[in-house]
């Protein structure tokens, strides 16, 4: 019998979009020269970060075309740089118009503490804006040095329950170094192995990429709100005041204070409000109240 030792699956027809999203310094831009293999994403050492535009890598490994999106680090307001709306706003943005969908989303922190920011963007756009449909992955990066048991490849086994207090409950996690030189390569290269199996595991039971669209995201909401009554224990006048359902979503599944959750709102409804305007099929809907 001849058995063909150099046969490989095809690869996919197009690439899927994985979007890397999380707070500036925790190291995005390494991680995807880590998935691709080579040096393609600029890094920088500073606390702020250097990515302030989304951008696309395009690579395969394990026999899947891939493109990374290495994205605007949230939170970067902090250190003065990028305001924390306009940031969610720009990756709110870039998940809309990917017209071929989105295959998985990537959130990047750094070891060892799960900050309340961490928790809170990690669900704006697993839960709120990509409404669970979008499988996730955590990677923990910074863990080079980690001497608990098993190391840094056990490191999400120890802390999972951690996560799970959050309500951060990923498809998936990873522990990893995106440190590669000489001393920490046996590392970088686990890493950079890990990565892979998960990213891939996931990819291949995806039956299609899911698709955002203004109109669905807005109409989801305002049915979810009325019908579950989803604010919470938000007080009843606090939520009357928010500027539509987009805030009162905002206000009870992320608990932020009503000045925040609006601020953020209307960031979302600003990006909305322009792709809308291009499309003269779907005409311009107030879905935001007047403030008062």
């Amino acid at each position: 019998m001849y058995i063909n030792l150099w046969y490989r699956e095809p690869l996919d027809t197009f690439p899927h979009n994985i979007v890397l999203f999380g707070e500036s310094g925790v190291g995005k831009s390494s991680i995807v020269n880590l998935c691709l293999g080579r040096d393609v994403a600029a890094t920088s050492s500073a606390a702020q970060g250097c990515t302030f535009k989304s951008t696309s890598y395009d690579g395969t490994f394990d026999n899947l075309r891939v493109r990374l999106w290495d994205t605007i680090g949230l939170n970067e307001g902090d250190q003065g740089t990028v305001d924390t709306a306009k940031a969610a706003a720009e990756l709110y943005s870039l998940l809309k118009s990917l017209v071929s969908g989105v295959s998985l989303l990537v959130f990047c922190m750094r070891a060892p503490r799960v900050t309340k920011a961490a928790a809170i963007n990690y669900k704006l756009f697993n839960e709120v804006i990509c409404r669970k449909q979008v499988p996730t992955i955590i990677v923990i990066n910074g863990l080079e040095n980690e001497t608990g048991p098993g190391g840094m490849e056990g490191w999400w086994e120890r802390n999972k329950t951690t996560f799970l207090k959050h309500g951060m409950m990923p498809d998936d996690a990873v522990g990893i170094t995106s440190i590669n030189t000489p001393h920490y390569f046996p590392a970088y290269q686990s890493s950079q192995g890990r990565v892979h199996k998960a990213i891939s595991g996931i990819i291949r039971k995806i039956d299609k990429p899911w698709k955002l669209t203004p109109l669905e995201w807005f109409k989801t909401i305002a049915a979810d709100s009325y019908k579950e009554r989803c604010w919470g224990y938000a007080r009843k006048e606090d939520v009357e005041r928010i500027s539509g359902s987009a805030g009162q979503e905002l206000i009870a599944r992320l608990n932020l204070p009503e000045d925040e959750a609006n601020e953020l709102a209307s960031a979302f409804e600003h990006v909305d409000a322009s792709l809308l305007k291009k499309k003269s099929k779907f005409p311009r809907f107030g879905i935001f109240r007047n403030r008062s």
